[in-house]
């Protein structure tokens, strides 16, 4: 199997390169890393790299993760969409169809690479 191509889109630094290390060490390759959805939707517009997977923040400045989870959905990049959040009250709120999967910060690192690998299983 192919390792799985994540963008990563998250407005806290230390929290960014907690992942990439962890995501890269479970054989992962981290294509691009964002710091709020306006990047991110910038970024999927000009690169030729389309991430499997979208590991993107809820709160963030400038575009939230919901908003720039549904624009890359309309964009029909085909990309998974992982909405990390550490607001609970939206974790039931979330349409399935704007994303995969909500994880509820914190999460353990481990979780993450399971959903991930589930998440590209089902390709």
């Amino acid at each position: 199997m192919m390792p799985g191509k994540i963008l990563i889109v998250e407005d806290d630094i230390f929290l960014v390169e907690l992942y990439r290390m962890v995501l890269e060490h479970a054989g992962f390759e981290i294509v691009g890393s964002a710091t709020n959805g306006a990047i991110a939707i910038d970024w999927i517009e000009k690169s030729h790299e389309k991430p499997d997977i979208v590991l993107m923040d809820y709160r963030m400045p400038v575009k939230n993760g919901l908003e720039t989870a549904r624009e890359i959905r309309a964009k029909k990049v085909g990309s998974r969409i992982i909405l990390a959040t550490a607001d609970p009250s939206i974790v039931g709120k979330v349409n399935p169809d704007d994303v995969d999967i909500v994880m509820e910060k914190p999460f353990p690192m481990d979780e993450l690479i399971t959903v991930a690998k589930r998440m590209l299983a089902k390709e």
